[in-house]
């Protein structure tokens, strides 16, 4: 490595330890609120804590018999290794109000059923990319607009009966140029901006839920490719980067 090569790394470590990394919630609709688990790591036996190596995400189950009980807790796992590790810490909460956390039993973590997040794209006009030319994305003969200036990847997220339209755009905010150069000579390049997500009726197109969060010095991507459905009616965006400490869920009136 070449000594410019080593001083781009040297300083971009120096700003990297300057500048916060975080995912900030600025609204929600009142359908949507904030739960917040604290900070929590995930580590291995031997110590090392996963949570800093980019791999962490936030694990949901459903509890065996309760049709609205959630048990959540952060994990991650090493590169390719399919063993995955979780947060001593859990916790369980009622989707009648998610922000009322109690401590889960290891017992009781261990007999709930793992709850992938559905993230199916949706969208008429997806390119071969899954992408979307315009500011409109086209579904059921409806178009719906986004919110930021560009799509997220993938641009629409369909609910798992295919009734709501979760739509995910983002506002990029300029970087200094120095900052530019400097990150891009070490491979990679943190991004500022805005991030929505916005749930539509796909049927009528009324908007039913809303969330703006701000983000600093994170890969844009990770805004947004945790988030999913966690049920028919509720979808969950984490909201932190390298520590998973809280999420937004939402959850869609039933009525029209």
């Amino acid at each position: 490595m070449s000594w410019l090569s080593l001083s781009r790394v040297s300083v971009a470590l120096v700003l990297a330890g300057c500048v916060k990394n975080e995912i900030r919630v600025v609204s929600t609709t009142d359908n949507c609120v904030s739960v917040g688990l604290g900070r929590l790591s995930v580590a291995e036996p031997d110590g090392e804590r996963l949570a800093l190596i980019g791999y962490a995400e936030l694990e949901f189950r459903r509890v065996p018999g309760n049709g609205r009980g959630v048990l959540v807790a952060p994990s991650a796992r090493t590169g390719t290794d399919e063993q995955r590790w979780y947060s001593e810490k859990k916790f369980a909460f009622d989707l009648s109000d998610p922000r009322r956390l109690r401590t889960a039993e290891e017992t009781e973590w261990r007999k709930s059923a793992v709850a992938a997040l559905h993230r199916r794209p949706a969208g008429d006009n997806l390119d071969r990319n899954g992408a979307v030319a315009g500011p409109e994305l086209e579904h059921g003969g409806r178009m719906f607009p986004r919110a930021g200036k560009e799509w997220a990847s993938p641009p629409a997220l369909l609910s798992p009966n295919g009734r709501w339209l979760a739509l995910q755009s983002y506002d990029p905010k300029p970087r200094q140029r120095f900052a530019i150069e400097v990150f891009r000579g070490v491979g990679g390049l943190p991004n500022d901006g805005n991030f929505y997500a916005e749930v539509y009726d796909a049927g009528t197109g009324l908007r039913k839920a809303r969330v703006h969060a701000s983000f600093a010095n994170v890969s844009a991507d990770t805004v947004w490719s945790r988030n999913g459905w966690l049920t028919d009616r509720h979808f969950v965006a984490p909201r932190t980067h390298l520590y998973l400490e809280n999420f937004v869920i939402c959850e869609i009136p039933e009525g029209r």
